[in-house]
Formats: C-alpha cells, sequence, structure tokens
C-alpha cells in the first residue's frame, strides 16, 4: 500500500516548513506536488542529534524517473557535514528497504511501535 499526497498532505507539509528544525522540499510538475521530503532534527539525551527522515513520497504515477533520489541529494546538500541521518520504514516495504540500500543506509536495528490512544 502507498501514500499519496492529498489536500490535508499539502497543508501539512507547508505547516512544517515554517518550522526552524523541519525541512521541506517539495518536487513540482506541472504545478503539482509529485513529492516531497520531509525531515527534523532530533533530539535524544544519550545520543548525539540527528536528522530523521519523517516522510519520503513520490506521487505513483512519477516513479521510477529519479525524483526520490532527487529529493535525498537535496535535502543532504541541506544538511552540515558529519550529522548522522535515520529514516525509519515498515518491514513490509521491499521497494524502501531497496531504495535507501541503494543510497548506502544501513539497517540500524529492528524494533517494534507500541500505540495507545488517549
Amino acid at each position: 500500500m502507498g501514500y499519496s499526497i492529498d489536500d490535508e498532505g499539502v497543508a501539512n507539509l507547508s505547516k512544517l516548513s515554517t518550522y526552524p528544525e523541519h525541512l521541506v522540499l517539495v518536487a513540482v510538475s506541472s504545478d503539482t506536488i509529485v513529492g516531497y521530503i520531509h525531515a527534523f532534527k532530533t533530539y535524544r539525551i544519550t545520543s548525539k542529534p540527528f536528522y530523521e527522515i519523517g516522510g519520503l513520497l513520490v506521487d505513483e504515477n512519477h516513479r521510477r524517473r529519479g525524483i526520490g533520489k532527487a529529493l535525498i541529494d537535496a535535502f543532504f546538500k541541506e544538511l552540515p557535514n558529519g550529522i548522522e541521518v535515520r529514516v525509519r520504514s515498515n518491514e513490509k516495504r521491499l521497494e524502501a528497504f531497496q531504495f535507501y540500500a541503494s543510497l548506502g543506509f544501513e539497517v540500524l536495528k529492528r524494533q517494534v511501535v507500541f500505540k495507545k490512544e488517549i
């Protein structure tokens, strides 16, 4: 199952781009957003700050054209040297695993995400 860019997503990207430690880059074709990357600086008590890719999406009709790699490359150019970048992906998303591995990302760990609504 893939993700799509709807009006709510566009509004969220716009809002996130106003936060100083969030980075949002978009790919546009014919005045339409066809892809984006959203990343944010993350702080943990027990580790150095790092950037986490919160979302990388290319519209289904525009995939396999180098847009995802171009977004990653543009994102890396915005970062200072020496900072770590992390991304999370569901194990079921084999294409995403292959994509990130092809860009030099390594599996750091496997974990379970817990959720509780309040």
